[in-house]
Order: C-alpha cells, then sequence, then structure tokens
C-alpha cells in the first residue's frame, strides 16, 4: 500500500511538472516534497536538455514585472551618448563660429574705386585647392614723393579676389592667411619690420609697418616676398586649401 501511494504521488506529480513546463517554459510549478525530487529532478532532466534552475524565470521576467527599472536602464545607457553628441555639435558650432571673413568678388570697377587703385605694383595669381578655383590680384602701395631720411612710414598690400569657380557643396567660399612676408631694401632684408593684418569682405590688407628709412639720398629698391595659403570657409568649419608665393617689387626715394 505505501509503495502504491508513493508511485501514485510521484506520477501525479510528475504530470503536473510536465504540464506547466509545457505550457510555459518560463514558469514552472512544482509541487514535489521530500524524497521525491530527486526522482523528479532526474526525470526533468531527461525530458528536457536543462535543469530548471537554469531558467531563472524570474530574473528573465524582471523587466516585465518592474517597467521603472526597464526605463532607468535605458536612461542609464543613453546618458554618455547624449554628452558625447553634446560635445560634438559645441566643438563644430564653435569651430564655425571661429571662422575667418569670405572674401567677395571685386569688379574691376569696385577696384578702381577702392584703395586697391593707390597700388603701384599689381601681380595676379590663379590657385586651385579641393574646394575651387580662385584669381586673385595683389598690390604693393608705396609711397610716390620723395621722402626724408629716418621718415616714419609704412607700407601696404591689398589683396583682392577677382574671381572663384567653387566646386565643392560644402564651400561657402575662401578667406586668405599669411604665412610668410619678407621686406628687402636694395636686396638687404629689413628684420624689423612689423607685419598687420586686416581682413575685409572686400580686401585683405597687409601693413609693412616702421620700415628702415634710415638710407642715403637717392632711389632705392624695394622687393616683397609673400607667401599665402588659401583658407576653404565651409558651411561647418573651415579648412586649409593651397598655398601660393607672391613677388611684388617698388621704389623708394630718399631726399634731405
Amino acid at each position: 500500500m505505501d509503495e502504491y501511494c508513493y508511485e501514485e504521488a510521484e506520477s501525479s506529480t510528475r504530470r503536473r511538472a510536465r504540464y506547466w513546463l509545457d505550457l510555459d517554459a518560463y514558469r514552472p510549478c512544482c509541487y514535489a516534497h521530500g524524497s521525491l525530487r530527486g526522482s523528479l529532478s532526474s526525470y526533468w532532466e531527461g525530458r528536457y536538455p536543462f535543469h530548471l534552475s537554469h531558467l531563472n524565470w524570474r530574473r528573465r521576467l524582471k523587466f516585465t514585472n518592474r517597467p521603472g527599472e526597464w526605463a532607468s536602464g535605458i536612461l542609464k545607457r543613453a546618458i554618455p551618448v547624449l554628452s558625447i553628441l553634446l560635445l560634438l555639435t559645441l566643438g563644430l558650432a564653435a569651430w564655425t563660429l571661429e571662422s575667418p571673413p569670405i572674401l567677395s568678388i571685386q569688379s574691376a570697377d569696385a577696384l578702381r574705386n577702392s584703395i586697391f587703385s593707390s597700388a603701384r605694383n599689381v601681380v595676379t595669381r590663379s590657385i586651385t585647392d579641393g574646394a575651387g578655383s580662385y584669381l586673385l590680384a595683389f598690390g604693393f602701395d608705396v609711397p610716390d614723393v620723395a621722402l626724408p631720411m629716418g621718415s616714419r612710414i609704412q607700407f601696404r598690400i591689398y589683396a583682392a579676389l577677382l574671381a572663384q569657380h567653387i566646386a565643392s557643396p560644402f564651400a561657402r567660399g575662401i578667406s586668405l592667411s599669411l604665412d610668410g612676408l619678407s621686406l628687402f631694401i636694395d636686396n638687404a632684408e629689413d628684420s624689423a619690420v612689423k607685419v598687420v593684418t586686416q581682413t575685409g569682405s572686400n580686401l585683405v590688407t597687409y601693413e609693412l609697418q616702421s620700415p628702415n628709412t634710415n638710407l642715403t639720398l637717392g632711389l632705392h629698391k624695394l622687393f616683397v616676398h609673400l607667401v599665402f595659403s588659401t583658407i576653404d570657409v565651409n558651411y561647418i568649419g573651415y579648412s586649409r586649401g593651397s598655398s601660393g608665393i607672391v613677388p611684388l617689387s617698388g621704389n623708394l626715394t630718399i631726399s634731405q
């Protein structure tokens, strides 16, 4: 009788466990008690290739049972990504705000009616970079009258954009960057001269301040070696383009 009750209880428990496992693999309902646990566990391991302890169904269903934890986990993952995107946006905005002013195209009439017309020596340069091709004009403005020895004067160099063809859809225009400028008086470099750049939308002006005028009386030859680069100003940020060299010359007369 005892053996029959034992077998009947074990069979009933197995049927009940099989029913709940087939119904929902994540929610096994086991009523095994006492010594039946060992044989029931052995049956399940033969019936299914995994042990019930591996299901860990409570942990699998914790997001369903606790939606607040699910939202908190998503927020924790999103904060680092949003922080990186914010830093990139601020960096691009600052980069764009620091872009130099764009040169506008100047016609021949506009140059004749501007300070560019005072230049005694004019040189044009064609240059091409990744954003397009450009035609630039450089003018060297020096006094056309005799100056007393030791006078404080300044020379000016003007740069203007005559024509452009923009090939890049990201570029808005160009600006100029001065890479180097040297002044030579009678083939001797004047290393004490100071160069100041003024950039506008129409012209770029390079002022050569306080050149040496303690020279002998008479006519002196001036020569300027100018190195520049184009700056491609884009809708977002800017980049350096191509470089060019411009030679300019003039005369300076020293009197008593």
